[in-house]
């Protein structure tokens, strides 16, 4: 047996392919097994807002587009047809977003709300009407300094997340390695498993690898001491994180 395992946290189908393609890339696969355990799990929300309103659309995860654009053919249809302005948190959003036929999107340099926060074409938008498609809960930074910058600023929550267990199979396996790595893209991610590991009494993974500064200091708040911050929350940043931890 290889004596690396890999548990990626992500849910859904991003987390599918990030355990898929880190188990392919050619640094990894020699070393250890990679495992899609999502620690959350994703129920889709109403859609009730009319999106024909707005002069700027803003999307802050890939789920986010999963649960809104590609909710249905209808429902990509109306996005389609908008003619304002849509911006994407990351590359991972953008693409779910350029996937299903949108051809302009916007996207910060910096993956992250303040990223959002410094384009132009945010800073100035007095009297604009803004959308901001979301998951429930999350940061209110975005959406309280848009309302501060004088827009009328709406939030539409497409989908939520509830904490769950990884299945006790593959839970009981993670901890038969040698080494045992975790992936977590938020904070939600992160706190799900460490509440597993604590109730199953289990010690603390060898590595973790974090999206955000902000992951990165609440897996410190919780003891973890060996935290790896990966470049961004995309798939390929997290496959770079853990092939630089291999070399």
């Amino acid at each position: 047996m290889s004596d690396t395992a890999v548990l990626i946290t992500r849910p859904g189908e991003a987390g599918e392919q990030l355990a898929g393609s880190l188990s392919q890339t050619a640094s990894f696969k020699d070393h250890g097994s990679a495992w899609h355990a999502p620690t959350l799990a994703i129920e889709a929300l109403p859609l009730s807002q009319n999106i024909n309103q707005y002069h700027k659309i803003i999307f802050i995860s890939p789920n986010a587009v999963t649960f809104s654009v590609g909710r249905s053919n209808k429902t990509k249809d109306e996005f389609l047809a908008l003619d304002c302005e849509l911006f994407a948190v990351g590359a991972g959003t953008a693409k779910q977003l350029t996937d299903r036929g949108v051809t302009q999107v916007i996207v910060p340099q910096q993956f992250s709300s303040e990223g959002l926060l410094n384009l132009p074409q945010l800073n100035s938008v007095h009297n604009l009407k803004i959308l901001i498609v979301k998951g429930r809960g999350g940061r209110p930074l975005l959406h309280e300094t848009l309302i501060q910058r004088g827009a009328e600023c709406d939030l539409l929550d497409v989908y939520a997340r509830h904490a769950c267990d990884i299945e006790n199979e593959l839970w009981q396996k993670f901890w038969r390695y040698k080494k045992r790595w975790v992936t977590v893209a938020s904070v939600e991610a992160l706190e799900s498993f460490d509440r597993q590991r604590l109730a199953d009494q289990r010690p603390l993974p060898e590595k973790i690898f974090t999206a955000s500064n902000r992951i990165a200091e609440r897996a410190r708040a919780l003891g973890y001491t060996a935290v790896i911050l990966a470049q961004g929350a995309a798939n390929a940043d997290f496959i770079n994180a853990v092939g630089q931890e291999l070399s």
